[in-house]
């Protein structure tokens, strides 16, 4: 399955909602998009076909297991992008994360773990955030 960045950003975003013990709805999402709902529902259909969340018509959104895992592999690989891209290429914070955020959720496991070893685990992001490595090898 390849999502797109729009995707992935709907994804992250419903997390972060959860995480923040925020009603998951439809409305939410439009708002944080800047969308029509219309625009907002088409989006969710996909994710809801890729099996990431459940729908409740009217009611709210839940994001599934797989759902909720991949959120958490996307926010593991962005986080160890930013730590390569400021401690191996020594770019700026700012930049370290708008980068990342292109490319964080279309590399490879394999990629990652790769990165992950060069930078002997670190344990934080940039921003000071946890970063955990259970989908390291």
């Amino acid at each position: 399955m390849k999502l797109t960045f729009t995707e992935v950003s709907y994804l992250l975003k419903l997390l972060r909602l959860k995480e923040e013990n925020q009603s998951l709805s439809t409305g939410k999402l439009a708002e944080a998009f800047s969308v029509k709902p219309s625009s907002a529902i088409d989006v969710l259909k996909k994710l809801e076909i890729y099996g990431l969340i459940k729908r409740n018509p009217w009611r709210s959104i839940e994001l599934t297991k797989k759902g909720n895992s991949l959120a958490l592999e996307i926010i593991h690989n962005h986080r160890t992008l930013e730590v390569y891209f400021k401690e191996v290429l020594g770019l700026k914070e700012e930049i370290c994360c708008k980068e990342a955020s292109k490319i964080d959720y279309l590399l490879s496991r394999e990629v990652i773990n790769s990165i992950c070893k060069l930078l002997g685990y670190p344990n934080y992001c940039i921003h000071g955030k946890r970063l955990l490595h259970k989908w390291c090898i």
